[in-house]
């Protein structure tokens, strides 16, 4: 998108992405067994909207609950998350890869941002639908820094 569509302006989408934090969001919430993982499978609803800055993505994203659960079961699931990067202490993987910020006025892509890690703030329950907004970098995570992190899970995986 060009610079001259975007300034001062807001479009309220930004393709793929909100389909990819529907998926993550749903493996972040899912449950590990010894011999198989068993995804959140909970519907999700994303808005993810593009704004002038300079780096960021920023969603906030409703998710509706089938149980009664409070806000601090979901700040500790989220805070908890590793994956195989993280046991494995691959050389790009964030050691805490979701980042739960609170304050009221979080994230900010002005102070929050991490380059490798999702922060997430304004997380709330209301009637069985979580609320949050999740805040990623672009460039990095998005792009090259994903990019790395991959080669060295798929190495650490012998896949390479």
């Amino acid at each position: 998108m060009s610079y001259l569509a975007i300034d001062g302006n807001v479009i309220p989408f930004i393709k793929g992405e909100e389909e990819k934090i529907d998926a993550e969001l749903n493996k972040m919430l899912g449950r590990q067994f010894p011999d198989k993982f068993e995804p959140w499978g909970r519907p999700v609803y994303v808005t993810t909207t593009r704004v002038p800055v300079k780096y960021g993505h920023m969603a906030v994203i409703h998710a509706v609950l089938t149980k009664d659960v409070d806000t601090e079961y979901i700040i500790n699931r989220l805070s908890r998350f590793r994956s195989l990067p993280q046991e494995r202490e691959l050389p790009t993987a964030p050691k805490e890869p979701i980042k739960v910020i609170n304050r009221i006025d979080a994230p900010q892509p002005a102070r929050d941002l991490d380059p490798m890690a999702v922060s997430v703030g304004r997380v709330s329950i209301r009637n069985r639908v979580l609320r949050l907004v999740a805040l990623g970098d672009n460039l990095v995570r998005g792009a090259a820094g994903i990019t790395v992190l991959t080669l060295e899970t798929m190495k650490a995986l012998n896949i390479l």
